[in-house]
């Protein structure tokens, strides 16, 4: 666990970083992340490697791709999109306009760290091909996140991502997010509990953007959250 003292550092450093940044930032009582600006206000490029980007927001990420050797997680420019043509922004999948214009999203690498992952699991027993993680230094309550070209498996074309909120190394609550097919683009809200850390499983890769968390109840997102989680499971923290 982080101390209380590196907790607040981070947080002293981030405040200063968010006054200069175009667009990721964080405050005492939000965090938002947009993966074309780091913590510091410097432009991501396209193919930049993500993991410690946003230590000084007091958010790391890690990647793990059960496909492939290579585990990480890079920006990808949705208006060049060289190499999976099905994360364009704006593009033709549901939702996906220029009323919401991306820029660069998150995705998982494909082994060589230039294209992102589209494949479907193919290990056995395996649901996911990939899953993001997303640790914070501080405890949030709600959130929202902007998921790009979440496609189901072949099987099974309803779910194509499961949304985790973890609170001490526990799931305390597990969102299933549907599928819109190739392309489509949707702003998915969660929350209602405390959590640290976020997965996001992917079953066959897509984009993630845009992820705005709140430490207190925030209205528009109490309203997303009422009208989008409508698939959701819930699970018991465990007892120390």
């Amino acid at each position: 666990m982080t101390s209380h003292l590196a907790k607040t550092l981070l947080l002293l450093i981030g405040l200063v970083a968010g006054a200069n940044a175009q667009a990721s930032f964080m405050t005492l009582d939000e965090l938002y992340l947009d993966f074309d600006t780091d913590g510091f206000g410097a432009s991501i490029g396209a193919g930049q490697v993500i993991d410690d980007e946003y230590v000084t927001l007091g958010t790391w990420v890690d990647v793990t791709n059960h496909n492939k050797a290579l585990d990480q997680g890079m920006a990808f420019d949705t208006s060049n999109p060289v190499g999976d043509p099905d994360l364009a922004n704006p593009g033709y999948g549901v939702g996906n306009t220029a009323s919401n214009l991306l820029g660069n999203v998150l995705v998982v690498a494909a082994d060589g760290g230039s294209v992102p992952n589209d494949e479907e699991a193919v290990n056995v027993g395996m649901t996911y091909s990939s899953y993001v993680d997303f640790y914070f230094t501080e405890t949030y309550l709600q959130g929202t996140v902007d998921l790009l070209d979440i496609e189901g498996a072949a099987a099974s074309v309803l779910h194509g991502a499961r949304l985790d909120l973890i609170d001490d190394s526990s799931v305390v609550m597990s969102y299933e997010v549907a599928s819109l097919g190739d392309n489509g683009l949707q702003t998915f809200a969660f929350g209602g509990v405390e959590f640290d850390s976020i997965r996001i499983n992917l079953t066959r890769g897509g984009g993630i953007d845009n992820l705005h968390l709140f430490t207190v109840p925030e209205p528009g997102a109490l309203t997303l959250l009422t009208l989008g989680a409508l698939v959701f499971t819930t699970r018991p923290k465990r007892q120390a």
